[in-house]
């Protein structure tokens, strides 16, 4: 099953569908129940398919499931836009009790989970510059355990909006991904894989830098990341990659004709993903 937009022009609203496909031919299928996890709102998000627990920020809005035995509350309501308070609450999922309360700071619309660790990355702003701040927090612990950001040789990036005069926002800002066994963060053209327990970098690659993107003329300052069986999946502006840990090539380019929005998911060895051609 995935999640559409319909779009007919850049300018137009966009209208929420949802439509079931087979996974492994791509046909529509007969419609089946999504309460579970649809987002109870005018805009019916699904949680995004993926091997780790959620990750990002817009696409996936459930409830995050611990292996302690804890369901939380208020996760699938923390969309960048919120206006309202941060606070998630954690119950037995047996009893229904509750266990513990989690107040996001300020800057912080998202959480996800490795384990019983939570992530969730909050930004700081100073000097027009804007900075992101990922934090593991172990569940029921009121201080983070550890906290992640942008080495100082990872170059600042210049951000230009279009509701914004005067000068470009400098970001030190990035995407996460809660893996398998590791944590993805992209930002500044640097792929970073983290330690979930401890936060520490394992390896990093420099993606703007790669072989392969300057081969073909491209850049790629920042991207979501989706995890795959053996590799990951890099997706920025109209650029869909490969990045293999494995291989010494590291990174091919899949497409260069990719919409930015939705973001591609993964299902049984397949990417869906929306592209500019009709």
């Amino acid at each position: 099953m995935v999640f559409l937009y319909g779009i007919k022009g850049s300018s137009e609203r966009r209208n929420s569908e949802v439509i079931y496909l087979d996974s492994k031919t791509g046909r529509k299928t007969i419609p089946f129940d999504t309460r579970d996890f649809v987002y109870g709102d005018d805009d019916p998000q699904l949680a995004r398919s993926r091997h780790g627990s959620q990750g990002s920020v817009l696409d996936e809005r459930g409830e995050l499931w611990l292996p302690n035995g804890w369901v939380s509350h208020g996760v699938s309501r923390l969309p960048w836009w919120n206006s309202g308070t941060n606070l998630v609450h954690f119950f037995d999922r047996y009893r229904w009790e509750l266990k513990w309360s989690l107040t996001l700071p300020e800057g912080a619309y998202n959480l996800a989970n490795w384990s019983n660790m939570l992530v969730f990355r909050k930004s700081v702003e100073k000097d027009n510059k804007r900075t992101g701040i990922l934090c593991g927090q172990l569940a029921g612990r009121n201080t983070p355990t550890w906290e992640f950001a942008l080495p100082s040789d990872v170059p600042d990036v210049a951000v230009h909006t279009f509701d914004v005069i005067g000068p470009p926002i400098i970001s030190r800002d990035f995407t996460y991904t809660v893996g398998q066994r590791e944590i993805y963060v992209f930002g500044g053209g640097a792929l970073f894989a983290l330690d979930p327990n401890t936060g520490k970098t394992r390896w990093r690659h420099n993606i703007s830098g790669d072989s392969a993107l300057k081969k073909a003329s491209l850049k790629m300052q920042y991207a979501d990341v989706l995890e795959t069986d053996d590799s990951l999946i890099l997706s920025s502006d109209n650029i869909l990659a490969k990045f293999s840990i494995k291989s010494p090539a590291r990174i091919s380019v899949i497409r260069n004709d990719l919409r930015d929005n939705p973001l591609p998911i993964s299902c049984e060895g397949f990417i869906y993903c929306f592209t500019e051609g009709e």
